[in-house]
C-alpha cells in the first residue's frame, strides 16, 4: 500500500511589488490599472485564507484487540479536533508494525513505547491513548498472584504475538497459543495452570464463548500504557496532537472512553 504524504501545503505565496511589475503603456489610465491591481490582490487574499483540505490518515492496527478499540475511539476524537479523519487497517501484530515503520501507513494505532527501539522510523506521541491491564486468569480463585515473580510457580499460558508478555515469561515454564480462545480452552481443561492476558480480552473471550470455571484474579500484575505512533514523515502532527490528547486526559475524556468499553464488556 502506497502512502501519500498528507502534510497540508501552504496556500500562501509571497507577494512582491516593484515599479516594473505592472507596466503602464501609453493610453493606460490610472483607474484601470488600479482595478487590475485590486483584482490581483483579491485573488491573492482568497488563496491565503482558503482553509486546508481535511486529510484522512491511515493507521495499522492489530486484530481483535480491545485496547486498540479504545485507542481508536480516543484518536478519532483527537484527529477530528484537528480537522482530520482516521482509518484503521487491521493486520497481524508484527506485520502492522513493520509496514507502519516502512511508511506504508501513516503510523501505528497504539503500541507499547519500547517497540520504537526496533522500529526506528516510528515516533511517539507522548500521551497515553490506552492502557493494558495485564492480569492472571485461573481455574482456582484461591490462587494468589500479585507480581510477575509469582507467576514463575505456575505453568503459564499466553497468546502468541503479545510480545511484552512473551518476554516476561520467556525464562519459565509456559505454553503459547495462536488465539485467545485456545488459551482459555487450555486453562479450562487444566492443560495450563494460569493464563496471562489483557483483562479486557480475557473477559470478553470467556463471556463470548461460554467458558466455565475460569476466574480473573485481582489486582492486575502490571498496567502498561500504550501510545500512538506516527511514521517520521508525519511527526509534524505531534505537537498539536500532544496538546489535544493532554487536554482530553486532563478533562477525564480518555478515562471515560475506557470506562465505556469496559462497561460494554460487562453487560455482554
Amino acid at each position: 500500500m502506497s502512502t501519500v504524504d498528507r502534510h497540508p501545503r501552504s496556500r500562501s505565496e509571497a507577494y512582491k511589488s516593484s515599479r516594473n511589475c505592472c507596466h503602464l503603456g501609453e493610453g493606460t489610465s490610472w483607474p484601470a490599472a488600479g482595478n487590475i491591481i485590486a483584482v490581483i490582490l483579491l485573488m491573492v487574499s482568497l488563496l491565503i485564507v482558503r482553509p486546508s483540505k481535511a486529510d484522512e490518515f491511515v493507521f495499522a492496527g492489530r486484530p481483535n484487540f480491545l485496547v486498540g478499540d479504545i485507542a481508536a475511539d480516543v484518536l478519532r476524537v483527537a484527529y477530528r479536533r484537528l480537522g482530520h479523519t482516521i482509518k484503521i487497517e487491521v493486520l497481524p501484530a508484527k506485520r502492522a508494525l513493520a509496514e507502519a515503520n516502512e511508511g506504508r501507513f501513516d503510523g501505528e494505532l497504539a503500541r507499547l513505547v519500547h517497540v520504537t527501539k526496533e522500529y526506528t522510523n516510528l515516533r511517539v506521541v507522548p500521551v497515553p491513548v490506552s492502557a493494558i491491564r495485564i492480569s492472571v486468569f485461573s481455574a482456582d480463585p484461591a490462587v494468589k498472584i500479585s507480581s510477575w515473580e509469582d507467576t514463575k510457580n505456575y505453568h503459564a499460558g499466553a497468546v502468541i504475538g503479545f510480545r511484552y508478555i512473551e518476554s516476561k515469561i520467556a525464562g519459565q515454564r509456559h505454553t503459547k497459543t495462536p488465539t485467545s480462545l485456545s488459551l482459555y480452552r487450555m486453562l479450562e481443561s487444566g492443560r495450563v495452570d494460569i493464563a496471562i492476558d489483557s483483562s479486557l480480552r480475557g473477559l470478553k473471550t470467556i463471556q463470548q464463548n461460554g467458558i466455565k470455571g475460569v476466574h480473573l484474579l485481582s489486582p492486575p500484575i502490571e498496567i502498561v500504557s500504550e501510545f500512538h505512533l506516527l511514521h517520521k514523515s508525519k511527526e509534524y502532527l505531534i505537537p498539536k496532537l500532544t496538546a489535544i490528547l493532554q487536554d482530553m486526559e486532563n478533562k477525564g475524556e480518555i478515562a471515560k472512553i475506557y470506562e465505556t468499553h469496559t462497561a460494554r464488556i460487562r453487560q455482554d
